[in-house]
């Protein structure tokens, strides 16, 4: 409520006001994946009719596009990071899937997807998000590393030493 009635006092400035309050919405991302974290083992913690964290999540996204991450993609790849954490690995799918899908050119959200897909057994779609990621980071050694390993389990061992090599 603070900050709504900030915004409204700043007449829609939201470059100055994210500006104005980075510091204390970066700390708030903190504690929210730190209680995550802590509370990983509850089934509920996304369900906002259960958790105040999901309640809290969801009431940001709804009022203040202000965050982080214009497109919206960040808080996808925030709740598909924690669910990989909770050990949900194919529910966080769907979520980097979105993340990709908002910002397709963010390194992060490719890699983040092709890491659960690589977990759910799906090596040709991991495999072409971490060409994604290279193409975005091409010196990445992790992303070099991890598709030189799919590469060589599907046979392809030339191309996979390319890629042990950058690694």
């Amino acid at each position: 409520l603070v900050l709504e009635a900030y915004w409204r006092k700043v007449a829609g400035d939201r470059v100055a006001l994210y500006r104005r309050m980075q510091g204390l919405l970066r700390v708030e991302l903190v504690l929210l994946y730190f209680f995550a974290v802590l509370h990983k083992l509850n089934r509920d913690y996304f369900d906002p009719e259960v958790s105040c964290a999901g309640y809290l999540l969801v009431e940001m996204q709804k009022r203040f596009s202000i965050l982080p991450g214009g497109s919206g993609s960040i808080w996808f790849s925030i709740i598909g990071t924690l669910l990989v954490e909770a050990g949900r690995v194919p529910e966080a799918i769907g979520h980097f899937e979105k993340a990709v899908q908002l910002d397709p050119e963010s390194y992060q959200a490719q890699y983040n997807l092709a890491r659960a897909l690589e977990d759910t057994s799906q090596p040709q779609e991991a495999a072409a998000h971490y060409r994604e990621a290279l193409r975005l980071r091409p010196e990445d050694p992790a992303s070099h590393y991890n598709l030189a390993r799919l590469l060589e389990m599907a046979g392809d061992v030339s191309e996979a030493a390319d890629h042990y090599r950058q690694a």
